[in-house]
């Protein structure tokens, strides 16, 4: 199961936030806002309510120094994938895009398994007012046909976000498999869906469900 949550910061709500990855049992947590410090990362911030049994995929370097909010996150779950940290090797993330990549590769796979590898992204859009625009959705696409010619047959897209209203149709265009699987309003005052799910595994998920906000 994944999940895409925005807890306007992990620091805010770290053991409600650990608790509610492992009451659920959430094998891939997406965190659009983490509000990662360089200083106090979220590794150490939720070393103790995870515990080892998760690897967290961040970018705490992608924002204007002194600057609040953002700071897209993967939370995944060692015991089901093999784990590997795009962000910055395989794929260069621009200075001010607000993006985390990672791999996974399930550990039970076979030769003949339609779902090789999964490619994670979490990214953060701070709204209409932000000149990101078109690097944010030029990076994704770029990403896209980079680790689709690198990884092949079997390669799946997850994409988890806080979009805020960006016209996501260059990303869903991608490929005819890519859907946005979010149908529910994720504001509700008023009533917006701002946080999209868009993945190329959309026939092996249920429609997503939109629990209560993590409590500080």
């Amino acid at each position: 199961s994944i999940m895409n949550i925005n807890p306007r910061s992990a620091y805010n709500c770290p053991d409600n936030l650990a608790l509610l990855i492992k009451e659920e049992s959430i094998d891939v947590t997406f965190v659009s806002e983490s509000w990662e410090r360089e200083d106090f990362t979220l590794e150490q911030l939720l070393e103790d309510s995870l515990g080892e049994d998760y690897q967290i995929l961040s970018n705490p370097h992608c924002r204007t120094t002194g600057r609040v909010g953002g700071r897209p996150a993967i939370i995944i779950r060692k015991d089901k994938y093999t784990i590997k940290n795009l962000t910055n090797t395989v794929i260069h993330i621009p200075w001010r895009v607000e993006a985390t990549w990672g791999l996974i590769t399930p550990k039970n796979i076979t030769h003949t398994s339609l779902i090789q590898r999964i490619v994670l992204c979490s990214f953060y859009y701070p709204g209409p007012k932000s000149k990101t625009k078109t690097i944010l959705l030029d990076h994704i696409c770029q990403a896209f046909q980079i680790l689709t010619a690198k990884y092949g047959k079997g390669v799946h897209f997850l994409l988890c976000a806080d979009a805020n209203k960006l016209n996501l149709e260059s990303i869903l265009s991608l490929t005819p498999e890519m859907r946005q699987m979010v149908t529910c309003p994720t504001r509700l005052t008023p009533p917006e869906m701002l946080d999209p799910i868009i993945t190329t595994l959309g026939r092996w998920y249920q429609v997503p469900v939109c629990l209560a906000p993590v409590e500080a």
